[in-house]
């Protein structure tokens, strides 16, 4: 989640602020992530962040990914 809502706001800062804890604090979990897939997600330039071929990809499935947890659950939630 952290994830999509950096891409979504462009910002790391940004996205500590949303979420109550440091830039620091993102950056690293991006940065762990990265670690884990094996791919770079995020350009970083001075004060800017862009998402990489692999980080446009990541988005498009990690937000599939979101949506059918959602659904899921709206589902499962009819049969109560």
């Amino acid at each position: 989640m952290l994830f999509v809502e950096t891409a979504q706001l462009g910002s790391f800062q940004k996205t500590a602020e949303l979420n109550l804890m440091s830039q620091r604090a993102v950056s690293k979990r991006i940065s762990a992530l990265e670690a884990e897939i094996g791919a770079t997600l995020f350009d970083r330039q001075k004060n800017k962040i862009n998402l990489t071929a692999a980080g446009k990809h990541f988005l498009t499935r990690a937000t599939e990914l979101l949506n059918t947890m959602r659904m899921t659950t709206y589902e499962v939630q009819q049969f109560t």
